[in-house]
């Protein structure tokens, strides 16, 4: 999760509750954040600005209508990804960001945009981690409609090549370039999963485990950033 979403959460996650009703029974829609509900009630749903929790870590902070997410509101999901935007019956719907977290092949790649039902829907930019280089259209139910940027072609193309060499389950890789890692603590792993341009490395160098800022293992990178282990 980015900096600006840990210190959203942070501050905001205060026991807060405005429901004229018990808390308990106000209903919250999405079956993601069932467990506890702190907030504006109406009729037995969730209605006007709260919080809400899920089992499994998941959070949604802002504004609800007949017990579903509309309006402005922020989520982080229970995989780590996050959205904060607009929202119209419980669907992701208007303006917003999304960033994807640490569990996803995506990880802190973003897309700024415009959004219809869940989707990328109108004009919005992706943003490509580490760099924030933009590739930004027009999309229609998810789908860009303009032509690949270079930025797209050349990782495509990279794919292509890099994938039979160290893409493959079980290869051995070594890394400078992954978190934790630097020129003198070099990172040795075992690929478990590649996905288009990306591979996901079990790291088996405590030391960089030590280091790194990231909490999984194994983790989604870019294939760029490993390469064949050399003797």
């Amino acid at each position: 999760m980015s900096r600006w979403l840990a210190v959203f959460f942070g501050l905001v996650l205060m026991p807060v509750v405005w429901a004229d009703e018990p808390v308990h029974t106000c209903q919250v829609l999405d079956p993601d954040v069932q467990l506890s509900y702190e907030g504006g009630c109406d009729n037995g749903l969730a209605q006007g600005e709260g919080v809400a929790r899920g089992e499994h870590g998941a959070i949604y902070q802002g504004y609800f209508q007949a017990g579903a997410a509309s309006g402005y509101g922020v989520k982080l999901y229970a995989n780590g990804d996050a959205y904060a935007g607009q929202w119209h019956q419980g669907y992701r719907h208007g303006q917003g960001m999304y960033e994807y977290g640490e569990q996803s092949p995506w990880r802190g790649d973003k897309y700024v945009g415009q959004w219809q039902f869940d989707q990328r829907h109108g004009q919005g930019s992706y943003l490509f981690y580490p760099t924030a280089e933009a590739f930004t259209s027009e999309w229609d139910q998810g789908q860009a409609q303009s032509e690949a940027s270079p930025l797209l072609i050349r990782r495509k193309r990279t794919a292509e090549v890099l994938i039979p060499v160290i893409g493959q389950v079980g290869a051995q890789v070594c890394s400078t370039l992954t978190d934790g890692a630097s020129p003198e603590r070099v990172a040795q792993g075992q690929v478990v999963a590649a996905l288009e341009d990306r591979i996901q490395v079990r790291v088996e160098t405590p030391a960089v485990l030590q280091h790194s800022t990231l909490t999984l293992n194994p983790r989604w990178d870019l294939i760029t950033e490993w390469t064949r282990c050399t003797p």
